[in-house]
């Protein structure tokens, strides 16, 4: 099948991501399928099954809300549930830089019998982390309640962030899974990267706990690292709380998410077949 297939050539320069919509209308059946697959092998054989999408979070809620409380004077009421929030939103992002950049050395096999567009695996990567963060943020409703916390329209911010994450994370992995099966370190580049990015992003803190930091200071920091504002924005969902930063952070975040998805889509579309050969 694979050689009666001819495969494309890349596409425009600028018309890469409505390709790639394009392909994505076409074949949603075929990553509708990848989607249920992973899902089949991260739960297979396990006794607890879709209940790890809640026990992981939740244990490492513990262990960062015990250091907090020891280490930190700050009072955050909510600091639970920020914790968590974190997590799983920083989950959702690491997780599909991670799995994306390995997709297509990890499907070398499959890229070597049958063509289809190879995007496709990155979009089922995304996809699944978000159905994975959407089922894991079910053990936030029962903590909100807890808190007393009403639902209010800022419960928007929590799709719009997820949005903001999957075109942040799946516009970096266009560019490292290419990059990965050309040159292995990547892998282990990427993976230092995420850890060093993980402690710099507010997963285990909110920014209203950021105290003695100048205000410019605190600006440079948001424009610089849009998962900030995107946790914000999801923890913003669920506290009702005003997000404590400005429109010009969320429209600067959101600017560089979709200009790194446009690249990166970009870059994935014209080397995907050069890539495919040093598999």
């Amino acid at each position: 099948m694979g050689g009666s297939v001819i495969q494309r050539g890349p596409p425009p320069f600028l018309s890469s991501p409505i390709v790639i919509a394009r392909n994505l209308r076409e074949h949603r059946h075929l990553v509708s399928h990848f989607i249920r697959r992973d899902f089949k092998l991260k739960y297979h054989g396990s006794i607890l099954g879709y209940g790890w999408t809640i026990i992981e979070p939740l244990v490492m809620t513990g262990v960062f809300y015990l250091l907090f409380a020891i280490l930190s004077t700050s009072v955050d009421p909510h600091r639970p549930m920020h914790i968590m929030i974190g997590f799983l939103t920083w989950y959702f992002f690491n997780g599909t830089i991670t799995k994306s950049t390995s997709s297509l050395v990890g499907k070398s096999g499959l890229i070597q019998i049958v063509y289809f567009p190879r995007e496709l695996f990155i979009i089922s990567i995304v996809s699944f982390e978000a159905l994975t963060l959407i089922l894991s943020l079910l053990i936030v409703i029962p903590m909100a309640n807890y808190y007393d916390l009403a639902i209010t329209w800022r419960v928007v911010y929590l799709p719009i962030s997820m949005i903001g994450i999957g075109l942040l994370g799946s516009g970096i992995g266009f560019f490292t899974s290419i990059l990965q099966a050309r040159i292995r370190d990547v892998e282990h580049i990427t993976g230092l990267v995420l850890k060093t990015a993980f402690f710099l992003s507010p997963a285990f803190w909110t920014m209203e706990n950021v105290q003695r930091v100048p205000a410019q200071y605190l600006d440079i920091y948001l424009y610089a690292n849009p998962m900030a504002v995107f946790m914000t924005m999801a923890r913003s969902a669920f506290n009702g709380h005003p997000l404590g930063i400005s429109e010009s952070h969320i429209a600067s975040a959101f600017l560089v998410s979709i200009v790194t998805f446009y690249l990166g889509s970009i870059f994935f579309m014209r080397n995907e077949r050069k890539a495919v050969k040093y598999l």
